[in-house]
């Protein structure tokens, strides 16, 4: 059993506040208040009774000289929940499990979440991250990550291709009380010399129509500054090739009335004569490339744009 001494600043409290303050050691059945002088803490056995009159402080002096720090600790052999009490006595912040802090609501994961930190509120845009920096300096707020693949805390181990080192999730609840994936961006390890990392990113969506944790890459950018689309069925891009009319219909349900398309033509087919254009569209069905001169074998690579609004 760990001990710890805490120093009460005046008369053990009691006499600052105003009212009776005692603090108990379960050492026997009797509960009887400590004697007169620095208090004995047993972890996980001691109890501090105090007025509801939230305008009190409690003051501990640790000892010590200025300048200098004291650690608190204990050595547990189970797990407890350490749980700080706010003003209206709701459960606020608690710590339970290996290194996981709750902050406002259970004390318990939510619908699987393995995340360290949780904080839940039914407070509208409450459950943001703000940092604020003041000062006339460069100093930038926002969001840092690190990541080491070092087998302890603070131990240093190089990452390798293909690791995340940073990343955003996005959930949801359906109709059916499923909650599926639906949104993640990320930051790939693409590359990792001596003293540099080279990343990618990524960014990830679930289609309108699902399936289920159905999200797939749809755009990133390589670490050089590349742009990277979806050259799949019902995708943004695609290639085709004219058929010996000189045209080419492409099956695609994304096609709305005001899709705005680009059109090249590649290397690896025909030699052209004329101009492809965009002869023709089915919303939500397809759209028709033709060339001016009915060429065949032409390889004409698409995109199809849409506008932000």
């Amino acid at each position: 059993m760990v001990t710890f001494t805490v120093l009460c600043l005046i008369g053990l409290i009691g006499a600052y506040i105003g009212t009776t303050v005692n603090t108990y050691s379960r050492l026997d059945s009797t509960l009887a208040p400590t004697p007169p002088g620095p208090p004995t803490l047993i972890d996980n056995e001691t109890h501090i009774l105090h007025a509801p009159d939230h305008s009190i402080t409690l003051d501990f002096n640790l000892g010590g000289s200025n300048g200098t720090s004291t650690l608190l600790s204990t050595s547990q052999t189970v797990d407890r929940t350490i749980t700080f009490p706010d003003i209206g006595g709701t459960v606020l912040v608690a710590e339970n499990g290996t290194n996981i802090v709750y902050i406002g609501g259970p004390t318990a994961p939510l619908h699987g979440s393995t995340a360290g930190i949780q904080y839940s509120t039914t407070v509208p845009n409450a459950a943001q991250y703000r940092g604020n920096v003041y000062g006339a300096h460069s100093g930038v707020p926002g969001i840092s990550t690190f990541k080491s693949r070092g087998a302890t805390i603070g131990s240093l181990a190089p990452v390798i291709v293909g690791d995340i080192i940073y990343g955003e999730t996005g959930v949801g609840v359906t109709p059916g009380n499923f909650i599926p994936l639906s949104y993640l961006s990320r930051a790939v390890v693409s590359t990792v010399g001596a003293s540099w990392i080279g990343v990618d990113y990524e960014l990830s969506l679930v289609p309108s129509t699902g399936p289920t944790n159905g999200r797939r890459r749809v755009f990133g950018v390589s670490s050089e500054g590349m742009l990277r689309v979806r050259e799949t069925s019902n995708s943004m891009a695609g290639l085709a090739t004219l058929d010996v009319s000189g045209h080419a219909i492409i099956l695609n349900n994304n096609v709305k009335a005001n899709s705005r398309f680009t059109l090249t033509i590649q290397d690896g087919g025909a030699i052209p004569t004329g101009i492809v254009y965009v002869f023709a569209r089915t919303v939500g069905v397809s759209f028709e490339i033709r060339s001016t001169t009915a060429d065949s074998g032409l390889l004409i690579y698409y995109q199809i744009w849409e506008q932000a609004v």
